[in-house]
């Protein structure tokens, strides 16, 4: 059984002439599994932790509904003081820690990342525009300042010159721009072409 058997068809659909790489997608879908059920056991004694870069991609993807969309973006807007730094975003809400993992305020407990800033922009653009970009340029202006880091908290940046940071956001951000101007998404995921589709 496929983990998403929408995201599994899409991607099949896209390579059907590759049977090396359907054979491939297979396999990653079987491992994805595993991991999955593996996770549940894990999930149901700690790390319960509300993922707000999860959240963000999955409404970068469509795989959340307008529903879950809305709300996701509008629990952005409200707790964008406590999440985000710098143009940076923390992995869970602020004050919440992982219960299993690293010292808090550092690395993925606590700091905040440039990663997941285009998913989260994406999203943020739903409902207030003018802080998706404002998110944007603080980012920008840090990295100006900063260079282009792993992770950052307060004054402390680890990691410099970390590509993921630098190149990551820019599909949200263009994906975000090009909404906004009605044209059709770059580089669509198959999942969101799947759901337009439909």
């Amino acid at each position: 059984m496929a983990l998403n058997p929408g995201v599994s068809l899409a991607l099949e659909a896209t390579h059907a002439g590759s049977p090396e790489l359907s054979q491939a997608i297979a396999w990653l879908d079987a491992e994805a599994n595993r991991i999955v059920r593996a996770s549940r056991r894990v999930m149901t004694v700690q790390c319960r932790e509300h993922d707000l870069w999860g959240s963000a991609f999955a409404v970068f993807l469509g795989v959340a509904d307008s529903t879950q969309s809305m709300a996701v973006a509008q629990y952005f807007r409200h707790h964008y003081t406590g999440i985000v730094q710098a143009g940076q975003l923390r992995h869970l809400p602020a004050g919440t820690y992982w219960e299993a993992g690293c010292a808090r305020d550092q690395y993925q407990n606590g700091a905040f990342w440039a990663v997941p800033v285009g998913w989260f922009v994406y999203t943020l653009d739903v409902v207030d525009p003018g802080l998706a970009d404002k998110t944007v340029l603080d980012m920008v202006r840090d990295f100006k300042t900063h260079g282009a880091c792993e992770w950052a908290f307060g004054g402390k940046r680890q990691l410099p010159n970390y590509l993921a940071s630098a190149a990551l956001p820019l599909d949200g951000i263009r994906a975000m721009l090009a909404r906004r101007e009605g044209k059709p998404l770059p580089r669509q995921s198959p999942v969101r072409k799947a759901r337009s589709d439909s």
